[in-house]
């Protein structure tokens, strides 16, 4: 299962790359907004086991996207849909990186049973048996995860620098 750095790292990729071009004043909001949406399912932690099996479900995924496409059309913007996708990121990883763990109830309130593709991935419950394996999974997931989302606000924040110059020559 991804750590909330990884998830919260995605989100915000999903955000900058989703969104067009953003101003300086817009992309810290932007980046807060999709770590947000993309660590949002768990969250519930605290929440009752039906809060917990939601978060991660389809039902969630596309009833979120549903109202987003709806709030979109009717502020005339793409944040809503952008935010959910964010969201649903979140669902995926937990599905793909899950290997040790329960996984996500995908098909909840069908069934609670959770699924996992298991291709990597920490453990649910984290001890200090054998860290070193998660020093591993760590640096992998700074390489996969944290360093493209850093790369992005890089980017975005340079490219909002370089319009705002040229609208004001």
């Amino acid at each position: 299962m991804p750590l909330p750095a990884a998830h919260a790292a995605a989100g915000v990729s999903i955000v900058l790359l989703a969104m067009g071009p953003v101003t300086r004043r817009a992309l810290p909001w932007l980046v807060a907004g999709g770590a947000l949406a993309g660590t949002l399912p768990d969250m519930a932690v605290w929440m009752p086991e039906m809060v917990q099996r939601g978060s991660h479900s389809l039902f969630l995924a596309v009833t979120l996207w549903s109202f987003a496409v709806l709030l979109g059309q009717r502020w005339s913007t793409r944040l809503p849909e952008v935010l959910a996708m964010a969201l649903i990121s979140h669902i995926v990883l937990d599905f793909l990186f899950t290997q040790y763990g329960k996984g996500a109830a995908l098909l909840w309130p069908i069934t609670s049973t959770r699924y996992r593709l298991g291709w990597m991935g920490l453990p649910e419950n984290l001890t200090w048996y054998n860290w070193t394996h998660y020093w591993d999974w760590i640096g992998l997931e700074l390489l996969l995860f944290m360093l493209p989302a850093i790369w992005l606000v890089i980017w975005r924040w340079q490219q909002a620098a370089w319009q705002g110059e040229m609208g004001r020559k």
